[in-house]
């Protein structure tokens, strides 16, 4: 209830509910949802510039939801940087405070915790 809560409320405070495909650029400042099926990882884009700060959330849409959120942030040259499980408390995934090491196009990989569970999920990029 608490995380449905959430994600209700974060996408009710956004001006412009977003529903970016896999694949899709993401802007700071500005929740993205989508859904994961089983074994299929979402990816999207930002351009980061060296030495910019970053933090990025991936949260269940409900949860009883069986999704458990799992992050991975790729730097430019396609090498993972950064990953979380469930630092985003009740299994969801947060990515905090990561310090750009280049500027270029970062891909955030948003999936399952094994590839093992589907469905709905909130993501937010901040970037400062």
């Amino acid at each position: 209830m608490v995380m449905l809560l959430a994600l209700t409320t974060m996408l009710a405070n956004q001006t412009t509910p977003v529903k970016a495909q896999c694949g899709d650029s993401i802007e700071p400042g500005v929740w993205v949802y989508g859904e994961i099926a089983y074994g299929r990882p979402c990816s999207y884009t930002f351009y980061g510039r060296v030495g910019a700060y970053v933090s990025i959330r991936m949260e269940k849409e409900s949860f009883s939801s069986p999704l458990d959120p799992y992050l991975e942030l790729k730097d430019p040259y396609g090498y993972i940087v950064a990953f979380d499980d469930d630092s985003g408390g009740n299994h969801n995934s947060l990515i905090g405070s990561y310090r750009l090491s280049s500027s270029g196009w970062y891909t955030i990989i948003a999936r399952s915790y094994q590839n093992s569970t589907s469905g709905r999920f909130g993501l937010y990029l901040e970037n400062y």
